[in-house]
């Protein structure tokens, strides 16, 4: 279910991240992508999140409903990160926020299109999640996820504190 703001920006020509990072493959990729590049993609992101949509708040736990696709990012004892696509596993818990945000006013947005989060088993989903040679690395160092606040209101449901 899309808003209807979403699909006037739509006719009005708006791309969305997937569609752009599809102009990129196709186009000789410039050294540097413009700082704007983005910037219609993040808001008719924004403008895909209805006015009933919670946005979480760091600390809360969230158990999927289903298998999900998830968004994984690697950290690296190196100046680089990576990432991929894996599946989530139906019944399994993510908090909000990292190790490293402590409270809430250490995020800039209060209202924000993804969120970053870690399972609460992180260690026995690691191998499910993370690729083999990836986790085999030296220089590996770590993983967390990102999903959308769309995700989370739809394919996720909130715990409450006897549910964790």
């Amino acid at each position: 279910m899309t808003t209807i703001r979403y699909k006037i920006l739509r006719l009005l020509g708006y791309k969305t991240h997937e569609e752009l990072n599809a102009e990129l493959d196709i186009k000789p990729k410039p050294y540097e992508v413009p700082r704007d590049y983005y910037r219609k993609a993040w808001i008719l992101d924004k403008a895909n999140i209805s006015i009933w949509m919670k946005y979480p708040k760091i600390g809360q736990i969230y158990k999927s409903k289903e298998d999900y696709q998830v968004r994984y990012l690697t950290l690296w004892r190196a100046p680089y990160t990576g990432g991929g696509d894996a599946i989530f596993p139906k019944g399994e818990k993510i908090r909000i926020g990292l190790f490293w945000i402590k409270e809430e006013n250490q995020i800039g947005d209060k209202k924000p299109i993804l969120n970053a989060c870690a399972p609460l088993d992180y260690e026995r989903l690691q191998s499910v999640i993370i690729p083999e040679d990836i986790l085999h690395n030296p220089k590996y160092g770590g993983y967390y996820l990102s999903i959308s606040t769309r995700d989370l209101n739809t394919k996720f449901k909130l715990c409450n504190e006897d549910e964790i």
